[in-house]
């Protein structure tokens, strides 16, 4: 029987080099522990919710393979991704390295969590001013023409992020779950809840105080005790 392809969106919260845990993170667990599929991690540190749909596109033409599954990590709402004008007229899906390395392991599949300088960065800050001032004083060239510099706290981070959610409910068979119970707040109250298969807030699972109180430098960032938790909670619905 040929395995089915399960992918994971997400940022540094499911990438393993942020947990610090290599093959214990809730990816490579649901790899390990269902063999039926190819688990793909697509995972971005610092990634942003606008750039899910491009990871399972890319993924998609770059191996010419199908995705019949997704796991959907939903992020900060303000963050953006930047790119230059010249790069994105260049930027056709099937012949970018969306990611500088990528590994096998078994049936786990994954990066190093970053993606090629030669396509765009991830930002998340909530004032827009000092960051374009930060991007022009320390970025490369190709981001002081960057695309779309509207990074301030407004509706249009909610909107992007709620038309995300929609778009690949519709295209894939998706799960879709909050880190930061503040996040999952900010969405229901910006627009009505679709149907949506929701398995929940790692905040909750994990209990308010302890999230704040060991999540690594109050970063939330959390290694493989707490990894093992999210996944027995997402092995539910895999």
């Amino acid at each position: 029987m040929n395995k089915k392809n399960l992918a994971i969106i997400g940022c540094s919260y499911t990438n393993h080099k942020d947990s610090n845990s290599l093959f214990n993170t809730y990816p490579a667990l649901i790899a390990k522990h269902f063999p039926d599929y190819f688990v793909i991690d697509l995972s971005v540190p610092g990634g942003s919710n606008c750039t899910a749909y491009l990871r399972l596109k890319w993924y998609e033409e770059r191996y010419n393979t199908k995705i019949d599954k997704v796991i959907f990590q939903i992020t900060h709402l303000y963050r953006t991704f930047l790119h230059s004008k010249t790069l994105a007229y260049n930027m056709q899906l099937g012949n970018i390295n969306l990611f500088e390395e990528t590994y096998v392991k078994d049936n786990y599949f994954y990066s190093n969590g970053v993606l090629d300088n030669k396509n765009g960065m991830h930002f998340s800050l909530n004032s827009s001013d000092p960051k374009i001032k930060w991007i022009y004083k320390y970025f490369p060239w190709y981001f002081k023409k960057a695309k779309d510099l509207e990074l301030g706290t407004t509706w249009k981070s909610h909107w992007e992020t709620l038309q995300m959610i929609n778009l690949i409910d519709r295209a894939y068979d998706t799960v879709f779950f909050h880190w930061h119970n503040r996040v999952k707040q900010d969405l229901d109250s910006f627009a009505s809840k679709g149907n949506y298969i929701y398995a929940g807030c790692v905040e909750e699972w994990l209990g308010a105080d302890y999230f704040e109180t060991h999540g690594k430098a109050i970063t939330y960032h959390f290694g493989a005790p707490e990894q093992h938790i999210i996944f027995e909670k997402l092995r539910l619905f895999v």
